[in-house]
């Protein structure tokens, strides 16, 4: 058995996850995270704080599923994957279209990746800006 081999009782688990649209999930998540922002109502330091976890809860859902899809991805395969495609409006020839390919896949793992971090960072950010430390006059000299 080959190292990127799939023993039989895993390979329909891989089958049934391979039917999931997760292209699809990991592209529409963070829409359906921001229209629940938009949702939220209060007083503005609960409403932001709301919002922070929101955003973080759905970005690292997004993160998660973006690890789904490369634990489906096939590297042995040259085509793109886990494509799906819906049909719209038939009669003006217009659908959805989506796949992978090994390229975009490392594309999409880093921004997944990289999302979380913001609305994490964002209360660092906050804080700084809050109580800013006085810059030391040896500095203000030198730099100007």
């Amino acid at each position: 058995m080959h190292a990127w081999a799939v023993p039989a009782e895993q390979a329909s688990t891989a089958r049934a996850m391979s039917d999931w649209p997760l292209l699809s999930l990991v592209i529409f998540l963070p829409l359906a995270g921001a229209g629940f922002i938009l949702l939220i109502r209060g007083e503005p330091e609960v409403v932001a704080q709301n919002a922070r976890s929101v955003a973080l809860w759905t970005a690292g859902i997004t993160f998660l599923l973006s690890l789904l899809v490369w634990g489906t991805f096939d590297p042995t395969r040259a085509d793109f994957q886990l494509v799906e495609k819906v049909e719209w409006f038939a009669g003006l020839d217009i659908s959805y279209h989506v796949g992978i390919d090994g390229i975009s896949l490392f594309f999409v793992l880093l921004s997944t990746l990289l999302t979380p971090i913001s609305p994490a960072c964002i209360s660092t950010i906050e804080r700084t800006i809050a109580n800013p430390r006085p810059v030391p006059l040896s500095r203000r000299e030198k730099y100007g």
